[in-house]
């Protein structure tokens, strides 16, 4: 269970026992000292607004496990670091085990990955905050493996929804704090290979979000949102190469928007899907981001993007936009003359959920009231009169 937490300007809180109590405990709540003090940021937020960058898949094994072998664990990340530092917190889709190479043994599927532990110390160096573990290859090589990714994540101090020990400690949400905004974050896989990969009470695996676990999806985000402002569900599904949602996927989306969550970050198709803004309360559908550090073999799944989401202190979303990115090779780095294919690709998949992106890479966002932030009860004590 987590005890403790530090590092880029945060600290753990305590408290939330309600919250704690719904999750066995394993909730982790950061702090951050204040948006211009995190150590590795590009400026102070004077305004009240907090952003944060959101990525596509990353792994660091294969043919990036060879690039980072010849080159060096920041070689992957050195043209991002800067659109990645620009955020007040960065999220990615880690699409790998992460052990050393006597750690477990490849399950049975056609691509297992497992990254070289050190690898990490790339996304610290690229101002990566938090992973989701909730995917089909976070057990590629068995349990033990999972359970040593999840030490080697908290040794970096870096953050992991989506998977655990439990099943509890999968479902539970993270919580950033931002002075007095608050953001949870958690992750669910629509997509994983066997059964057992899913976590149990006794367990450790992923966080399933199948239909069959919908309620379990439902109960996780309820206990949630008393406990923050904003609320992201990062969800693996889709079809692989695949250039829309499933209609199943759009069901399950529309069921985890009903229940309030601020925004579904999607990943697994390994090309980008479109967006969709709810024009009435202003939340968010990113269907996949696809790649981002990873060996990319076709044309499509090179076109990338960092969704970058701004936040009001309410928490409301106020504004979303792209940064188009092209992989070259196993390094995603800014698009450059590939923009133009990456924001036409962005603009038809949108088009169907009636969300525009403009030239500048800004999502067509309502215009909305802020809203009302629950305030304590006020007590007034009035002195007892005795009548003799």
């Amino acid at each position: 269970m987590w005890t403790s937490f530090s590092g880029r300007g945060a600290t753990a809180l305590r408290g939330a026992p309600a919250l704690r109590s719904a999750f066995g405990g394993a909730v982790l709540l950061i702090q951050l000292a204040s948006p211009a003090g995190i150590a590795g940021q590009a400026a102070a937020v004077d305004d009240g607004i907090i952003t944060i960058a959101f990525t596509g898949d990353v792994m660091m094994a294969a043919g990036v496990g060879e690039a980072i072998a010849r080159n060096g664990v920041h070689y992957p990340w050195q043209y991002v670091r800067d659109v990645l530092g620009s955020a007040d917190y960065a999220v990615v889709n880690l699409e790998t085990a992460v052990a050393g190479s006597g750690t477990g043994t490849p399950d049975d599927k056609q691509f297992t990955f497992r990254s070289d532990p050190r690898s990490l110390d790339g996304l610290t160096g690229a101002g990566v905050d938090l992973v989701t573990l909730a995917n089909n290859h976070s057990l590629d090589y068995g349990r033990a493996a999972l359970l040593e990714t999840l030490e080697h994540l908290d040794a970096r101090e870096i953050a992991r929804v989506g998977a655990g020990a439990t099943a509890a400690e999968a479902y539970a949400p993270v919580i950033v704090r931002f002075g007095t905004l608050r953001v949870g974050f958690i992750g669910v896989s629509r997509v994983y290979p066997f059964d057992y990969w899913q976590a149990s009470a006794t367990t450790a695996g992923v966080a399933s979000g199948y239909d069959s676990a919908l309620d379990r999806v439902l109960a996780a985000v309820d206990a949630a949102l008393p406990s923050v402002d904003a609320l992201f569900l990062l969800v693996h599904w889709g079809a692989e190469l695949a250039a829309e949602p499933r209609s199943i996927d759009r069901n399950f989306a529309d069921s985890v928007l009903a229940h309030g969550v601020t925004g579904i970050i999607g990943h697994h198709p390994h090309v980008l899907q479109g967006f969709r803004v709810v024009p009435e309360t202003g939340q968010l559908v990113a269907w996949s981001l696809g790649n981002f550090v990873f060996r990319s073999h076709r044309e499509e799944t090179r076109l990338s993007a960092v969704l970058l989401v701004d936040l009001a202190e309410d928490g409301r979303i106020v504004a979303a936009r792209v940064e188009p990115i092209y992989i070259h090779d196993v390094q995603p780095r800014p698009a450059g003359d590939h923009t133009p294919a990456v924001l036409r690709r962005l603009r038809t998949l949108s088009a169907p959920f009636a969300t525009t992106i403009d030239d500048a890479g800004r999502l067509g966002y309502p215009e909305l009231a802020p809203r009302p932030r629950p305030r304590p009860p006020i007590v007034i004590k009035l002195p007892i009169l005795r009548i003799p």
